[in-house]
């Protein structure tokens, strides 16, 4: 029989607050869930779900509605006409149950509550996505720890439903400050805004009287720097292909005004172990909305990957990622860092200056031309992810994509012209049959000799199917009651450091340049960084 972890997980303990309001961590404001007919957010122009639920009237009465789920915005149609919404964001989702229409969920937010009943099945998964659970240990088992700090702590879970792994990284609330919550809000904010091929999934977020719990993608080929510690070296070809899904990845992150901020090797994950076919970037603590009033981070990244930018106190966007992405495909084409220098504050200027000397890349002219115009100091010279993806050099990879697009539309249409085929789907129970012209079996389809329907009849049908519609932890605490502990509690994996015109010589010296190093509160600690 499988054994799995015990972890002392409490959720028996009712979860209080000093508001009366706050229901969970993340209601921190007071925020109410009631039907508006105000103007959304942003308009609306697909929906996830449109499906038939009941629920219950101003009077208390339980009917049922046409709902319509894009994201955390709930909408459903008045008798008027006229479209009323919620936004369920961070609401506590319950499992409840009715005599009269069996299951269903309740969502509270503050001191408002909603209850839904009917097939749930598939708005199910939105539902999780965007709120808040409580019943952690009923739905996962612990397999094993993989990585662990003194704030956080990072499991392999099992499924109880489907049986599958996930991994759970676990924060302590009596380890987080105000500043790290804030991290944790953003950061989960953005996670549930993202779904793309080459990034890793967000699933689901549950919380208890001590602990906050974010299900994410389970990585198990580790990262791109454990796989440039055993091959350090990649060839133009492979590099190619690598780095055309995560320029494909930021493109899709960019046009969504989000950057990244923290690209390096260790955050660049491997769904296989030794494989580069299916990588993922990972760990958006650090990540921000472009051009907001403020970043809850104004300086961070990683010493050596960072921009120039950002350590200049300048204002930047999204192409700070590009330049990232750059130092990484310098480093596994050559097996050296640009800027790499035993003494940290020399580091730090080198990478500020931003000069990266490309002559040693043993590349093709197109290679050098891309990489040249990635590396540019001057975010304003700097090419955007798009038209990276638009480069010469990663033409290869665009044409094997579209071939094999071609090629997959080919067979379906020569099995679509196909007897064999035809006669196939017509004998098969789940398939609507093709109606078959007397004159010749093998004419093609679409012919003007064979059976077309009219536009009326096609309208017809068509107004009947229309529907409207990270494997790693954060940073220790930097509070500064606690100056004895923090420079055992930095995390060598991020560089944090606040908005406030800080020259890099307030970055301590360190004898491993090669990671990071994590600062909020220069005006307290530059000494004690300094001494280490």
């Amino acid at each position: 029989m499988k054994r799995f972890l015990k972890l002392n997980l409490d959720i028996s303990k009712k979860i209080t607050y000093e508001q009366s309001h706050r229901k969970c961590f993340f209601q921190r404001d007071y925020v109410r869930m009631e039907w508006t007919r105000q103007k959304l957010p942003k308009s609306q122009l697909e929906f996830d779900i449109v499906q038939k639920v009941i629920m219950k009237n101003k009077k208390n009465v339980k009917k049922t509605y046409l709902i319509m789920m894009h994201q955390n915005i709930m909408m459903r149609q008045k008798k008027d006409g006229s479209l009323c919404w919620i936004d369920f964001e961070n609401s506590i989702l319950d499992s409840i149950n009715d005599p009269q229409f069996g299951d269903g969920i309740r969502l509270t937010k503050c001191f408002d509550e909603i209850e839904i009943y009917g097939e749930l099945d598939k708005m199910l998964p939105i539902f999780k996505k965007y709120t808040i659970q409580l019943e952690f240990t009923q739905q996962y088992h612990f397999l094993k720890k993989i990585n662990s700090c003194d704030k956080t702590e990072v499991f392999r879970i099992r499924s109880k439903t489907d049986r599958n792994d996930y991994q759970c990284k676990i924060f302590y609330k009596k380890a987080l400050n105000l500043t790290m919550e804030k991290q944790i809000e953003k950061e989960l904010y953005i996670l549930r805004r993202i779904n793309d091929e080459y990034i890793q999934k967000y699933f689901e977020t549950f919380e208890n009287q001590d602990q906050i719990i974010i299900i994410e993608e389970l990585i198990i080929g580790g990262n791109f720097d454990s796989y440039l510690q055993k091959w350090p070296l990649l060839s133009e070809e492979k590099a190619s292909k690598f780095f055309f899904k995560l320029f494909k990845s930021l493109a899709y992150l960019h046009s969504k005004g989000i950057m990244h901020r923290d690209l390096k090797p260790e955050n660049i994950g491997l769904r296989l172990n030794g494989n580069l076919e299916n990588p993922c970037i990972c760990f958006f603590g650090l990540a921000d909305v472009v051009k907001t009033p403020k970043y809850l981070f104004q300086r961070c990244g990683t010493p050596g990957f960072v921009a120039p930018e950002i350590l200049k106190n300048q204002q930047y966007d999204c192409k700070v990622d590009i330049y990232s992405l750059g130092i990484m495909m310098y480093y596994s084409l050559t097996g050296k860092k640009p800027f790499d220098s035993d003494d940290y504050q020399q580091l730090i200027e080198q990478n500020e200056e931003g000069q990266v000397d490309i002559s040693i890349l043993k590349l093709s002219k197109e290679g050098l031309m891309l990489i040249e115009s990635i590396l540019k100091p001057d975010p304003d010279e700097r090419i955007t992810a798009q038209a990276a993806l638009n480069h010469i050099w990663f033409k290869t990879e665009k044409l094997s994509k579209l071939m094999e697009f071609k090629a997959h539309n080919n067979i379906k249409k020569f099995q679509f012209k196909s007897p064999q085929h035809r006669k196939s789907m017509q004998n098969s129970p789940k398939l609507l049959p093709i109606v078959l012209n007397k004159q010749s079996v093998d004419q093609s389809y679409g012919s003007p000799l064979q059976h077309q329907f009219s536009n009326a009849y096609r309208n017809s049908i068509n107004s009947h199917n229309h529907s409207i519609f990270r494997i790693t932890t954060l940073n220790g605490s930097f509070s500064p009651k606690d100056v004895q502990s923090f420079s055992q509690s930095l995390n060598p994996n991020s560089l944090l450091v606040r908005p406030s015109g800080i020259s890099p010589s307030f970055f301590a010296k360190t004898s491993r340049p090669s990671q990071s190093i994590s600062v909020l509160m220069p005006n307290i600690f530059p000494k004690q960084l300094e001494q280490k």
